[in-house]
């Protein structure tokens, strides 16, 4: 099951670790998670460290909900997008779905700590 944590208040970071084959309804939940975890945080911005490194191929169903939890992440301020990926096909699948959801706040890594010290990095006001 994929999850959704805060992984720095002070930087307000989100991580979302997506596991296996993420079915559509499970891309909802992270999205309703990621949510109600940014409310927590006191900055209008927040940034998301997305580790994709467990995960296989998004179905196509999932993908068009990825289309739209990365609509709604940017309408709720999400500033910034390291994602952590060592799959090629994934990486294709999500640099589709961020041009489909106008999202230019992705930058990918293949290594987590690289992703994490970026955002870590990023000043977001």
């Amino acid at each position: 099951m994929s999850t959704a944590l805060v992984l720095d208040t002070q930087k307000n970071i989100i991580e979302i670790k997506w596991i296996g084959m993420p079915k559509p309804e499970e891309v909802d939940e992270i999205t309703e998670q990621v949510l109600i975890l940014r409310g927590g945080f006191s900055s209008d911005t927040f940034k998301v460290l997305v580790d994709m490194r467990e995960s296989l191929v998004f179905s196509k169903e999932s993908q068009a909900r990825l289309v739209e939890h990365q609509r709604q992440l940017q309408a709720a301020g999400m500033s910034h997008a390291a994602i952590v990926t060592r799959k090629a096909l994934t990486t294709i699948q999500l640099k589709r779905s961020a041009r489909e959801a106008e999202n230019d706040k992705e930058t990918h890594f293949e290594s987590y700590d690289e992703a994490k010290q970026f955002l870590e990095a990023v000043d977001t006001n």
